[in-house]
């Protein structure tokens, strides 16, 4: 069984906002969204309420313990639709804990969440939350007596070095990404190099292994509210293109964000949306193959991530629809950090460029003067 389209659309917005309270301490909004006759059972001995009331309760009492101080990532989720309106939502998912300045490997952890569709909407009815028995093996559903105290800290302390270990691989992976970007920016000659510094930004996104289907950054984006994009994509599309403002919930999200002054926001549409939002697009794009335009149509979704620097945006998206994680978002803000640097060099060459245009200008109109003269 599958939810319908804006069901589904409306879960997500829940059960995101609700972890997005969850984890940054925000006990009203955490509350708003369960059922009175919620049931929480934790990973903690004492963690076992049987309503609203008493969950709210723990929660507030503890929430400074876990406000900012938490995060989820590798998180793996599995949606099954029980009826028409209950959901159960399993995420596994490394919890890291902050440990002033570093951000440490804390446990393994399952969420199991059950969520009904009210009069009010989607609601929690049901949650557990629980960490593997790290005294078990392997086939085993107990730890049993023969597994030494010895050997069980050994085994811990061995999963939780080889999850540092992969945490600082991954670390060293997107600085070697970064520095290519920077490497690549510093060897630009003329200002039309922008289109192979973008597509270098697109190729190390792909090898960081994030799901990326086009990327582009926006030009001078606070003067007007049209767009002047230099992309790369997986299809053969012009690397640069200006558009001018067309009524669209991704145009509109960004013209709030600029009003706003925020420097982060995100879109999500489905395939209804994406489709309305891609044939006005192509409209004023007459340049791009009808086999490309079919190929964008027919793509499920679209989720689009977009970082606002001082004087540029850099998004990335992908044409599943699937949102970008937390971690992903934020490898996108330090890319956009390290092209705040290419468009100052963007602009130092063009500036260079005109002056050397003017140059020459000023050289042929004294040519055709001292012609003039010695006639």
């Amino acid at each position: 069984m599958k939810l319908a389209s804006q069901d589904e659309k409306e879960l997500m917005q829940v059960y995101n906002t609700w972890w997005n309270s969850y984890l940054h301490g925000d006990v009203k909004t955490y509350d708003s969204y369960l059922t009175e006759d919620f049931r929480f059972i934790g990973s903690t001995s004492n963690e076992d309420y049987l309503n609203k009331s008493e969950t709210t309760k723990f929660f507030k009492e503890t929430a400074d313990q876990l406000a900012g101080k938490a995060e989820l990532r590798n998180l793996e989720r599995t949606i099954d639709v029980l009826q028409e309106n209950l959901v159960l939502i399993t995420d596994l998912a490394d919890a890291y804990v902050l440990s002033e300045p570093d951000w440490n490997f804390y446990s393994r952890f399952r969420f199991t969440s059950l969520i009904k569709k009210t009069n009010e909407g989607w609601r929690f009815t049901y949650q557990h939350f629980s960490a593997p028995d790290t005294k078990g093996q392997a086939g085993e559903t107990l730890g049993t007596e023969k597994i030494s105290k010895e050997n069980q800290e050994l085994r811990d302390a061995i999963k939780r070095r080889t999850i540092e270990l992969e945490h600082s691989n991954r670390e060293l992976a997107i600085e070697a990404a970064l520095e290519r970007v920077r490497t690549r920016t510093m060897a630009m000659q003329k200002s039309d190099e922008l289109k192979d510094v973008i597509q270098v930004v697109y190729e190390q996104f792909i090898n960081l292994k994030i799901k990326i289907e086009h990327t582009g950054f926006i030009i001078d984006y606070k003067n007007n509210d049209d767009m002047h994009i230099w992309l790369a994509d997986k299809n053969t599309i012009p690397s640069e293109i200006k558009i001018p403002y067309f009524d669209s919930p991704h145009w509109n999200s960004f013209i709030d964000a600029k009003k706003k002054g925020s420097t982060f926001f995100t879109n999500h549409l489905d395939l209804k949306e994406k489709n309305k939002f891609y044939k006005d697009l192509f409209r004023l794009i007459p340049s791009v193959p009808k086999e490309i335009i079919d190929y964008y149509l027919k793509c499920p979704g679209l989720a689009i991530s977009t970082i606002l620097l001082k004087d540029i945006g850099l998004y990335i998206e992908n044409f599943d629809g699937i949102p970008y994680t937390d971690e992903e978002n934020k490898i996108l803000m330090r890319f956009g950090h390290v092209f705040q640097q290419t468009y100052t060099r963007f602009l130092d060459l063009q500036k260079a460029e005109l002056q050397t245009r003017e140059s020459q200008i000023n050289l042929a109109v004294e040519r055709v003067r001292a012609e003039a003269l010695a006639m």
